[in-house]
């Protein structure tokens, strides 16, 4: 907001629209980029915690499958605990 202001203060005699037109292409753009990349890294952050997540869960299920432990056990052996 501040270099909006300060771009608006030293370029007052400018005509407006074409001020407004330097501002978008200065100051709004880049920004809406820079949002743009942090949104689309995050995106990708996730979804790759989401799919080793599902990983890990198979990987426990199918161990725990052939190991002929029940699904229920470890939430028993957590009750347990208590």
């Amino acid at each position: 907001m501040a270099a909006i202001r300060e771009n608006i203060e030293a370029n007052d005699s400018m005509d407006p629209a074409r001020l407004a037109r330097q501002i978008e292409r200065d100051i709004i753009k880049p920004a809406v980029a820079d949002i743009h990349q942090r949104m689309a890294t995050a995106k990708a952050r996730a979804a790759k915690k989401s799919w080793l997540s599902i990983g890990v869960g198979v990987v426990a299920m199918t161990v725990g499958h052939f190991a002929n432990i029940p699904l229920l056990l470890p939430a028993g052996i957590a009750a347990s605990l208590r």
